[in-house]
Order: structure tokens, then sequence, then C-alpha cells
């Protein structure tokens, strides 16, 4: 090969060299820039509320942040889809700290977080930031009741053999397995659908008597219950 074919190959062999590590980190494509299309978790947002509601009643929420002040916040929660929703909007004071109230519509387990409004940031950088997310669970009030003697031994409606020890909720409808997030006064676990019923009137769940035990709940009453699908 003559020197002027050896020295276009080595060209050539340098371009591809210094844009193989370019290709691969953006797969072909430009790289996004730095929390783009993701807000930015910073510690120092700090975001406090209770970590379980009833629905009907709303949820204080507060916080702040050294960003945030004089501007106006928005508290987001994350819905089924993985999209945040807007829940409600507050104006910091010129510390940064900001409190406001919020009413779930819908039962459920929630991820709650709280973000510069983009609108009112003067930046982007300032609306890439976002508190740590907090987990919320809305619970729906319903009569309970809770069952076992009589039964033990005995198959439930979705195959499993009720023991004393066996932990489970019984519904009409919910498919088998669903887990439901399960409340009484300050106890609360997630239990599975392993049963059909209740059916007395005006009675929604049925506990097993080890779920009822583990919740303190020892007669027909009250509690909060929320499907988590």
């Amino acid at each position: 090969m003559s020197p002027h074919l050896w020295a276009l190959a080595a060209a050539l062999c340098t371009a591809l060299a210094l844009s193989a590590p370019a290709a691969a980190q953006s797969g072909g494509v430009p790289a996004p820039s730095p929390g783009e299309g993701a807000e930015a978790v910073d510690p120092e947002f700090k975001l406090s509320a209770r970590r379980s509601v009833y629905l009907g009643s709303e949820l204080r929420v507060k916080g702040s942040a050294p960003q945030a002040a004089g501007k106006v916040v928005r508290i987001e929660w994350l819905d089924p889809a993985g999209a945040w929703q807007p829940a409600a909007t507050v104006q910091a004071d010129a510390q940064g700290a900001f409190d406001t109230t919020w009413q779930p519509e819908h039962v459920g387990r929630y991820k709650l977080r709280a973000v510069l409004d983009h609108a009112a940031s003067s930046s982007q950088a300032q609306a890439a930031r976002s508190s740590v997310p907090r987990t919320l669970t809305v619970y729906r009030s319903a009569v309970a009741s809770w069952y076992g003697p009589g039964f033990y031994g005995n198959r439930t409606a979705c195959g499993q053999r009720l023991r004393t020890s066996t932990v489970g909720i019984a519904h009409r409808r919910l498919p088998c397995g669903t887990r439901v997030a399960v409340r009484f006064g300050r106890r609360s676990m997630v239990v599975r659908v392993i049963d059909r019923g209740p059916y007395a009137r005006g009675v929604h769940w049925d506990l097993t008597g080890a779920a009822a035990k583990r919740l303190g709940l020892e007669y027909t009453t009250r509690i909060g219950a929320a499907p988590l699908g």
C-alpha cells in the first residue's frame, strides 16, 4: 500500500474510534441533556404529609426548599399509568416554606411529590427540582367482620385451605389474590383476597381470624380498606 493510502486509512480509523463512544452512549441519536424529561430529586427539597388518609378527608401537605423561596410549588401524585398529575399549588414564603391541603378522589396507594411550578420558574434548572416522593395510602371506611371457627380445615373459594394461621380477607367480587391494604386504629397491614363473602347485609369485608388478631379487631366494626390491584 502506498504511503498516501496508509495515511488515509489511519485517518479513517481515528475518526471511527472517536465517534464510537458517543454513538454507544446516545444509541445513534443526540444524548439528552441532564434532567431532560424527568425531574431531578433534590434532598434539600423537603416534603411532609401523613402516610394515610380516609377518602373524603383532606390531607395536609407541607415542606420547604431553599430554591422555592417566593415561588409557586406544585404538589403532584403519580397515576397508575406512571404520569404525574397535579394535586394542588401553593405559594412558598420568603424562606421557601409552603403549606397546603389536598383531598384525594380515589382509594389506593399513591406516590406524592412537590416540584417547582414550571410556568412560574425562571429557568429550566429550577423547574427540574423535586422532593423525594412519599407513599400515601387512601382508605375507604367500610364495615368488616371476621371468621374462622367452624371453617378451619375447609378450602376457601380461592382454593386455599383455611387454617388458624391463615392471613387473608374475603370479598364478594374482587379477584382472588388481590392485595388489599387494611387499617384499624393505629394498625395496618396488606392482605390478599382468599375467599368470597361476607354475605351479611351492610358488611363489606371478612377478615380471617389471624388477620383480625393482628389488627386487634374483635367484633364487626368499621375499618379502612384500599384495594391495591
